[in-house]
């Protein structure tokens, strides 16, 4: 899980992607029940996410 602490206590600390992974799981169930209840196109829904940017990705 990218949320987990750990990760910055690496050597060296490595940069995470967290994909808000309890949102995406309910806007993925609700666009499930809306798709079954009235077939048709969608627009796409845009999750939040959060970049810990850490010593890993600096040059």
């Amino acid at each position: 899980m990218s949320e987990d602490p750990a990760y910055a206590d690496t050597d060296p600390p490595v940069t995470t992607l967290s994909l808000s992974p309890g949102v995406a799981m309910e806007a993925a169930v609700t666009a499930l029940i809306g798709a079954i209840e009235s077939p048709g196109a969608r627009p796409p829904v845009l999750v939040p996410h959060r970049l810990t940017v850490r010593e890993s990705s600096q040059p």
